[in-house]
């Protein structure tokens, strides 16, 4: 039996978890184990596959329930679940078993990293100075920022464009429709959120954290880039 080793290591907001020899039985429980580690650090993941000769049954079965693990974890689609697997006799049985539609397949691992999208982020009606210069801050960090004026747009949106992976918006504690937002996002989608509020309040359930007006753009950046570990 060929010895296989397993290792886990993160890369900015990536997890990375690699396995060498053979994706069998004997290793398919500390492979899983792993991978679940991986998965409670970060929505972003790679299983590198490069390094084994040989994958069966057992092995293709924990990569489908950490798909589905993931999924119940972060709530997201494929773009965030990749697997990089060369060319040759362990890619063609991912293939001819129809796996690679569950994912996103790759060649080699820097591709795989690449291709993860930008953060993106949805700003739902702020409208003050401070949180101008935070969205520019943002910005040029390199986050995409998608800016609505109420929550009604957003949640009448498709689900497709519903795809974020952080939400900031000002709260009204007298409108429903607010905490709405905030429970569509942190409990059905598993999106954090942050809220902007001039209240004084250092809570708001299903939320981040709490934000009040007026802040420093550079300490709301610094609590993002913390929940995100960017």
């Amino acid at each position: 039996m060929v010895d296989s080793q397993i290792s886990v290591k993160q890369q900015g907001r990536v997890m990375i978890v690699s396995i060498s020899g053979e994706c069998t039985r004997p290793t398919s429980i500390d492979f899983q184990s792993r991978l679940l580690q991986a998965i409670s650090k970060s929505k972003f993941l790679v299983i590198d596959l490069t390094g084994i000769d040989f994958i069966d049954s057992e092995g293709l079965g924990v990569i489908i329930k950490t798909r589905k693990s993931h999924l119940g974890r972060w709530g997201t689609n494929f773009h965030y679940f990749k697997v990089v697997s060369p060319p040759g006799k362990v890619r063609n049985i991912i293939e001819l078993t129809s796996l690679h539609q569950l994912f996103q397949l790759y060649e080699n691992l820097n591709d795989a990293i690449a291709a993860f999208p930008r953060f993106r982020l949805l700003l739902v009606n702020p409208n003050d100075d401070n949180s101008r210069i935070a969205e520019r801050l943002l910005e040029n960090k390199g986050y995409e920022i998608i800016r609505r004026l109420n929550p009604e747009e957003v949640l009448e949106s498709d689900d497709d464009e519903q795809n974020f992976d952080f939400v900031i918006t000002e709260i009204d504690f007298g409108n429903g429709e607010d905490l709405r937002l905030i429970n569509h996002f942190s409990s059905d989608r598993k999106t954090p959120v942050a809220v902007l509020t001039s209240r004084e309040t250092d809570k708001v359930e299903n939320t981040a954290f709490v934000i009040h007006k007026p802040f420093d753009p550079e300490e709301l950046i610094t609590q993002i880039t913390g929940v995100l570990g960017a």
